[in-house]
């Protein structure tokens, strides 16, 4: 089930994000502050039998917009969730510029995001501690 985050699924989210980011720690009080306090940041996860798998993170505001994190649970891949989460930031987002940088082994995700119009744009040396990372990004038509 996909449904817009509260501050009760911040621990969720946090474990989702210490589990494949290269980020050192994530605290849980910056995410439950960015649910509350944050109008221009948006959080929604996907749940599975009671079981959080998925979540994404975007930011909009001003007519730009930015794809922060989508995190899905690796025995939850290739289901369709990560199309689910894109697709409701996308419609949220609406009519804007939309941008996000990715992993550049991430064929799959490269993949995904090139099947909803991104573009790569551009490389971000060493993004990530250990690759570089594509810019892409999805123009508002």
């Amino acid at each position: 089930m996909l449904r817009q985050a509260n501050e009760e699924d911040a621990c969720y989210i946090v474990n989702l994000l210490n589990t494949y980011s290269d980020n050192v720690h994530i605290d849980i009080s910056y995410i439950k502050s960015d649910i509350l306090n944050n109008d221009y940041s948006y959080y929604y996860i996907y749940d599975i039998d009671g079981l959080t798998v998925a979540m994404i993170n975007f930011h909009k505001m001003n007519g730009y917009a930015e794809i922060i994190d989508i995190v899905v649970l690796k025995e939850y891949r290739h289901m369709g969730i990560a199309t689910s989460l894109l697709n409701k930031a996308l419609d949220i987002i609406g009519n804007c510029d939309v941008t996000l940088e990715v992993r550049q082994s991430n064929i799959a995700a490269i993949s995904l995001y090139k099947t909803h119009g991104f573009e790569i744009v551009g490389i971000r040396d060493k993004y990530y501690k250990d690759e570089n990372a594509y810019i892409m990004k999805k123009e508002s038509r």
